[in-house]
């Protein structure tokens, strides 16, 4: 087998067990990585987020729906730009990411 192999199969059951352990939080695949961004980024714009979690353009639409769906994010404008949203943590969303990162912490 190759390093790149091991390489994406360790990370492959690696996120299946960590997908595992938040089952309870009702969390989607994608949904983890942009709390963890938001905490340290909170009012990000979308494509920011998009960039840096690896989630493709139109994919973070459906991810960042799925979560405001969950009052764990807002979108809101900002300095009269009527075209961009920028993303906040609401407080439910900030404890989220509070406990995805002890439960990250945990399976690490």
């Amino acid at each position: 087998m190759t390093f790149h192999y091991l390489l994406m199969a360790g990370h492959a059951i690696y996120l299946k067990q960590l997908m595992a352990e938040l089952y309870h939080t009702g969390l989607t695949p994608g949904q983890p990585k942009v709390l963890d961004y938001l905490m340290e980024h909170d009012g990000a714009n979308q494509k920011e987020i998009a960039n840096a979690c690896h989630i493709e353009a139109a994919t973070i639409i459906y991810v960042l729906n799925g979560m405001e769906a969950k009052s764990l994010i807002e979108r809101r404008r900002a300095d009269g730009n009527r075209r961009s949203f920028y993303i906040f943590l609401t407080d439910r969303g900030r404890e989220m990411g509070i406990g995805v990162d002890r439960t990250v912490a945990r399976a690490s």
